[in-house]
């Protein structure tokens, strides 16, 4: 026993030798990579060079200028129908999902990490409004000064919303005007601005939404808003959006797709293609029978009135009567988001850039004509 005692001294001194060494560089990339985890909330999205295909996950219109939102902060925007895209300067690379514009000029962006940002140039140019680590703080100041009996059960909430940092990101945003709008996501997340995002308030008390479901979609038709989202959650405003109360839908599943059918009527979509009219003066369900069962994630409507939907299996549906026909289906990668740009074509937010296609008569689409170019 005695003979190994000098081998495993040598042995503990050249394992000690080495991790004097290496011990600063693994401290050096356990830094960098807290660094990286903490950056995306203040580090500028990097410039993407020109035919890159980033994935896209939201697109709209700003008065004449196309503007889309996709991973890593990257926001494009387009001034000639997307003949050409520019990258807007963001101040952040987390993931954007949805992004709304009230006109030509002012919109919000929301996405992971909590973050809002605001443009007031038609997209060129972003803000950073509010980010999860704010959220959190105003969520649990709201909660500790509530006297309500629901104060309990709204404070637990509020400190796992602390607990948890910055990682509930906003899924869905809309606005009424310049100064009244939304930002809903992940966990029940729901905050309004009264001033266009001056200040935002949170708005998770004034949602009837116990079991903090996740919330995917958010519309205003009239002078109603209606969320929906996670297992059923459906959810009407009747007040200017401050209370909402729930209304029980006919399907359990989860609704990604909120859109106005005409006055007081609404058509939800979701999951195993799942989709209804809702009537605002009778509150009552109208099965919309799909064609297949895969899940609805965007719709938009067309010049000429005809509405396009787009599922999850990269599949595009017309609605026909109280029916989803598939319709001719593009090439291409499956799309997230749909806008129809100034001169009437279409263009598709996908998990591979941006595609415009012609649009045939009837709502059929064409096959891509060209990927977005930076």
């Amino acid at each position: 026993m005695s003979k190994d005692i000098p081998s495993l001294m040598f042995r503990f001194l050249r394992y000690a030798v080495l991790l004097s060494a290496v011990l600063p560089l693994v401290m050096a990339v356990a830094n960098t990579s807290a660094q990286s985890i903490a950056d995306p909330m203040s580090r500028p999205a990097r410039r993407i060079p020109a035919g890159f295909q980033a994935v896209m996950l939201d697109i709209t219109r700003a008065g004449d200028t196309l503007v889309s939102v996709g991973e890593r902060g990257i926001v494009l925007f387009s001034k000639n129908n997307g003949k050409d895209w520019i990258q807007a300067n963001v101040p952040v690379s987390v993931t954007l999902t949805a992004v709304s514009f009230v006109d030509e000029r002012r919109g919000w962006a929301v996405g992971h990490s909590g973050i809002i940002l605001h443009s007031d140039d038609g997209g060129e140019n972003w803000v950073v409004q509010l980010n999860g680590v704010r959220a959190a703080e105003l969520i649990a100041q709201q909660a500790d000064a509530d006297t309500g009996p629901d104060r309990e059960r709204r404070q637990r909430q509020a400190k796992m919303f602390l607990n948890d940092g910055a990682d509930k990101p906003f899924l869905a945003v809309a606005f009424e005007n310049e100064k009244l709008g939304f930002a809903v996501g992940a966990y029940g997340l729901a905050f309004r601005t009264e001033d266009g995002g001056a200040t935002w308030i949170p708005w998770v008390n004034r949602v009837a939404n116990p079991d903090g479901m996740n919330i995917y979609a958010i519309h205003l038709h009239g002078d109603t808003w209606t969320l929906a989202g996670e297992q059923g959650f459906f959810a009407q405003s009747v007040d200017d959006g401050r209370n909402f109360h729930q209304i029980k839908t006919p399907y359990r599943g989860s609704y990604f797709t909120l859109s106005a059918a005409g006055p007081g009527r609404l058509i939800l979509g979701g999951l195993r293609g799942h989709a209804f009219f809702y009537m605002d003066a009778t509150s009552a369900f109208e099965p919309i029978h799909a064609q297949v069962a895969s899940t609805l994630v965007s719709s938009v409507t067309l010049n000429g009135g005809n509405r396009i939907f787009v599922n999850q299996a990269g599949q595009w549906l017309a609605l026909r009567d109280h029916a989803l026909s598939l319709t001719p289906t593009p090439e291409g990668a499956p799309a997230n988001a749909l806008a129809v740009a100034p001169d009437g074509t279409l263009w598709a937010a996908t998990w591979r850039g941006l595609a415009r296609f012609s649009m045939l008569q009837d709502g059929e689409a064409g096959k891509p004509e060209e990927e977005a170019k930076k």
